[in-house]
């Protein structure tokens, strides 16, 4: 809501929106992601390293890696998160 308000807010008065405002507006939870220095979105402080590919984890051993991917790729967003959430090891 605050994003919003701050676009009509700037529309209205033909005024552009600074980098300090629209990360003021944001959500807090979302905050963290953003360098209020420049503005850009933070790098990774923990870059993902190779390891043994779904070893273990007990959540789909069973089915190799093409055709985890093939299921992958008919998946939303939500539900892509939820597979990778379960064969991490992280």
């Amino acid at each position: 809501a605050q994003l919003e308000a701050l676009i009509t807010s700037s529309v209205n008065d033909q005024s552009a929106i600074t980098t300090e405002q629209v990360i003021n507006a944001m959500p807090d939870h979302e905050k963290w992601r953003i360098d209020p220095s420049d503005g850009k979105k933070k790098k990774s402080y923990t870059p993902v390293k190779s390891g043994p590919e779904r070893v273990n984890t007990g959540a789909f051993d069973a089915v190799d890696s093409t055709t985890m991917l093939n299921i992958l790729m008919f998946l939303n967003c939500k539900e892509k998160y939820t597979c990778v959430m379960s064969v991490c090891k992280g």
